[in-house]
C-alpha cells in the first residue's frame, strides 16, 4: 500500500491569539420552558480561547435584515438565560452547595463580574449606507441600554441608609 499524503503540522498560534478550533456557530441556549411562545437564544458564534485570555465570547452578527427591536430583543433573552440557576443537587454540590447560573455549567468562569461578553458585529452589506448604519447602531444601543448599564448606588451615610 503506498504511503498516504504527508500530514502537515499546523503553524503555531502567535502569543495573544486564540485558536479557531474552539469556535462554534448557531449555538442554541435553551431557556426553561422553551416553546414556540418562549424562544431560546440562538447565538451566531461562540468563541473560546482561554489560552489568549478569552474564556468565552458570544457573537451576534447583524446583517441588517431584521428590525432593530428584534435584534435588541435578543438581549432580554440572553439576560434571562444568564439568570437561570441550576437546581440539580449534583451540580450545586460541586459549587459549594449553592445554586449556580446555568451558563457557568456550559462555559468556564470569565474571571470578571457579570455575564459573558456579547459582541455585536454589524454587517450592512449593500443594504445600508454609512449614516443609516450609524442610525441603526444607535437605535439598537438605545433599545438595549437597560441590559448593559449599571445603576448608581451612591456613597456615604445616605447610601448606607438607603440600602437598609
Amino acid at each position: 500500500m503506498p504511503p498516504g499524503p504527508a500530514v502537515r503540522a499546523l503553524p503555531q498560534v502567535p502569543a495573544g491569539f486564540g485558536s479557531v478550533a474552539p469556535c462554534a456557530t448557531e449555538v442554541v441556549h435553551n431557556l426553561p420552558g422553551t416553546s414556540r411562545t418562549r424562544p431560546s437564544v440562538r447565538t451566531d458564534a461562540v468563541q473560546r480561547a482561554p489560552e489568549a485570555g478569552l474564556p468565552v465570547l458570544l457573537v451576534e452578527v447583524d446583517r441588517c435584515t431584521e428590525a432593530d427591536d428584534v435584534l435588541a430583543g435578543k438581549f432580554a433573552r440572553y439576560r434571562e438565560f444568564f439568570r437561570v440557576q441550576v437546581k440539580d443537587h449534583s451540580i450545586a454540590v460541586t459549587h459549594g452547595g449553592q445554586g449556580v447560573p446555568l451558563w457557568q455549567t456550559h462555559y468556564p468562569p470569565t474571571d470578571r463580574d457579570g455575564y459573558p461578553p456579547i459582541l455585536v458585529v454589524f454587517d450592512p452589506g449593500t443594504r445600508l449606507g454609512e449614516q443609516a448604519l450609524k442610525n441603526r447602531m444607535n437605535r439598537v444601543l438605545d433599545l438595549t441600554r437597560e441590559h448593559w448599564t449599571g445603576t448608581y448606588k451612591g456613597f456615604g451615610a445616605q447610601a448606607a441608609a438607603a440600602d437598609r
